[in-house]
């Protein structure tokens, strides 16, 4: 039989009735139709008997709970988002959707360099000519030329031109200056 999940504030409920009553008292109690929880145990409300009966004597497991700013994954979509305010998070949290898991760091690094190459109208690593870009170990400015058939890019400064890969060019370089906001060049050219 499968757990029952309870919120952190459910579950807590229960381990003090059950602390101070007992299992059975709390199953009968709860099975009454005439006795409503209150005040710190009114979560308890919620629960079926059924349900109190699975997390009393099968087990349970707590919901996980996010806040604003946390980062998610739905694992229907395979969507990656950071939960941007307190009507968000209500949405999310909704017990309808239960696909949702807390995204990895790797998966947050991932989606924050997709937003960030969106904000610029780009595909994640999409360069195009004139692009400028910055090697990061000696700093020095790079601009980029064109991209050949076997999937070289030509990279070139001071007249002369270094051939990379795109895994090279992720590793090493960062774009400091996109072709359609270089200011050096007069009419785009």
């Amino acid at each position: 039989m499968k757990k029952v999940i309870l919120t952190k504030e459910q579950a807590d409920a229960i381990e003090d009735r059950v602390a101070e009553i007992g299992k059975s008292i709390l199953m009968n109690n709860h099975s009454s139709s005439e006795e409503k929880w209150i005040g710190k145990y009114e979560s308890l409300n919620k629960l079926t008997p059924d349900e109190m009966a699975k997390a009393l004597y099968i087990g349970y497991e707590i919901e996980e709970t996010f806040e604003v700013g946390d980062w998610i994954k739905d694992t229907s979509t395979g969507a990656v988002i950071e939960i941007i305010n307190k009507q968000h998070r209500n949405n999310i949290m909704d017990n309808r959707y239960t696909t949702r898991r807390r995204a990895t760091p790797s998966e947050i690094a991932e989606e924050k360099e997709r937003r960030w190459w969106k904000k610029h109208n780009r595909d994640v690593w999409e360069l195009k000519r004139d692009d400028l870009l910055k090697n990061r170990h000696n700093l020095e400015i790079y601009r980029t030329k064109s991209i050949d058939s076997d999937g070289y890019y030509e990279l070139r400064r001071d007249g002369v031109s270094y051939f990379h890969q795109i895994k090279d060019i992720r590793e090493h370089f960062c774009v400091t200056c996109f072709a359609e906001n270089r200011l050096d060049r007069e009419g785009g050219e």
